[in-house]
């Protein structure tokens, strides 16, 4: 149950230069926290990412069959692993320009999942593993009126490991 039960994976792609804020809203939910001044607005997010329907499928799967084969010992083992596999925390602080659109990304936690990187549990995390990055528009004022605006490279991204 843990297992299926485990949190669904978040599309971190919104989380780019030129993308709407309600997108971005839409995507990972209303952020923790939310200031205004009067150029920007901005938003820090707290979740975990978690997996992919068919892998929390194919783990609860694996579980419910090692279960019947070992009358249930299984439950030793599985409950701990399942705890520690519950997804992992991503913090991030979102900067908007004055048109709602996301102009600077600052990732204090999960940053290598960005980039499509696996959802660790923190033991098995490396210490080259990325946990903040910043991702911001190269260009201050850019208006973001067409779809193929959105699609134009405008960013420079700034690595920083923990």
């Amino acid at each position: 149950m843990m297992a299926a039960k485990a949190p669904g994976k978040k599309d971190l792609g919104v989380l780019t230069p030129g993308v709407p804020r309600a997108k971005v809203i839409a995507e990972l939910g209303t952020p923790l926290e939310t200031s205004r001044q009067t150029t920007e607005i901005r938003d820090v997010f707290g979740f975990k990412q978690g997996y992919s329907t068919p892998t929390r499928v194919g783990r609860a799967g694996f579980h419910a069959v090692a279960d019947v084969m070992t009358f249930g010992l299984w439950e030793v083992a599985a409950t701990p692993l399942e705890g520690a596999l519950d997804g992992e925390d991503v913090r991030a602080e979102v900067l908007y320009d004055p048109q709602q659109y996301v102009q600077r990304v600052e990732y204090f936690a999960g940053a290598h999942l960005a980039n499509g990187g696996p959802t660790l549990a923190p033991w098995l995390r490396t210490k080259s593993t990325r946990q903040s990055r910043v991702v911001e528009s190269t260009a201050k004022k850019v208006n973001y009126s067409t779809e193929s605006d959105l699609q134009q490279p405008n960013a420079v991204e700034t690595i920083r490991d923990r």
